[in-house]
């Protein structure tokens, strides 16, 4: 059994690998990557659900909607993965080199009003504010009027 830093039961390994290799140091960077991902994917989706009439789509990525409009989703791995959100689109550049650690932008998004987040890197409130301000962009405005209201 391979387990996560808590202690969770992540997966069932064989003792050895070819070589007589220890299974568990061979997979740990992988297992771990998968439960760090799984981990984090459920942060975006807690703070996303929270967020009024935002619907999350499932399939081979999963997504968030407010109104039919995509405001967060999971970018391809071919893109460089990550979160994708979108942002207004002239603040894309300062999000960018605000922190390239966490926020970057493969060649697909060059044109459009979406930024990348390393899930891995950034924290949960900086997670927070950047669903919001992407909910914000996409709701319909009188549903981001109340919400801002109800939040002043």
């Amino acid at each position: 059994m391979v387990a996560d830093a808590d202690g969770a039961r992540v997966a069932d390994a064989p003792a050895e690998v070819g070589g007589g290799r220890d299974a568990t140091s061979c997979h740990r960077s992988i297992i771990s990557h998968y439960a760090l991902a799984v981990a984090e994917w459920e942060t975006v989706r807690t703070v996303a659900s929270h967020l009024p009439q935002a619907e999350e789509s499932t399939g081979s990525r999963p997504a968030f909607r407010v109104g039919g409009k995509l405001f967060a989703w999971t970018a391809r791995e071919r893109d460089g993965g990550g979160l994708a959100v979108r942002v207004d689109r002239e603040e894309k550049h300062l999000l960018l080199e605000s922190n390239p650690e966490v926020y970057f932008s493969s060649p697909h998004y060059e044109r459009y009003p979406g930024v990348q987040i390393r899930l891995e890197v950034i924290d949960t409130d900086g997670l927070r504010d950047r669903l919001e301000d992407a909910w914000l962009i996409q709701a319909p405005k009188r549903l981001a009027r109340e919400f801002l209201a109800a939040e002043a």
